[in-house]
């Protein structure tokens, strides 16, 4: 059982999934997407899971294959195979603060991709209108990014 390398944490439209394919192609690392996991695991796209499903039960499935992809016990992406790069998604970061840090002590690098919330909201689909009542997509964002950050940031060995 071989922890990843590295794990890259932030928020929606970090570049955390663009950095981890880089960095696994530049060092022939398997790469671990945990969005992407997530949503072969419900058979459905992620944001088709989360209201299908309901955020508990997409939470109780986002928590099963972190804790997987982090103790490297997930086959898929190379369980065995020394450093593989893990693209942790954005929300799961909230819970999963002991497999970080037990992954941190094995020797893992957790990085935070900090990003402006200008470049971050078209990567992540936050522009256009949305109906009355919703709230703007922009500020939206910036209210989970004020609120994450901190969070993102503590997980972390470092920031850039």
């Amino acid at each position: 059982m071989t922890r990843p390398l590295l794990v890259l944490v932030g928020m929606p439209g970090s570049g955390k999934s663009s950095v981890a394919r880089a960095v696994g192609e530049r060092l022939g690392a398997p790469v671990a997407d945990t969005d992407a996991l997530v949503a072969e695991r419900a058979g459905r796209p992620e944001q088709d899971a989360f209201v299908d499903l309901g955020e508990d039960r997409f939470r109780d499935l986002e928590r099963a294959v972190v804790t997987e992809v982090l103790s490297g016990r997930l086959p898929a992406v190379g369980a065995g195979t020394p450093g593989a790069i893990v693209a942790l998604g954005s929300g799961a970061v909230e819970h999963a603060a002991p497999d970080l840090a037990a992954a941190r002590a094995a020797g893992t690098r957790v990085v935070h991709l900090d990003v402006a919330l200008a470049q971050a909201a078209p990567r992540s689909g936050m522009v256009g209108s949305q109906p009355m009542g919703l709230g703007a997509p922009r500020a939206l964002l910036a209210q989970f990014a004020a609120a994450r950050r901190p969070v993102y940031e503590s997980a972390a060995d470092t920031t850039v």
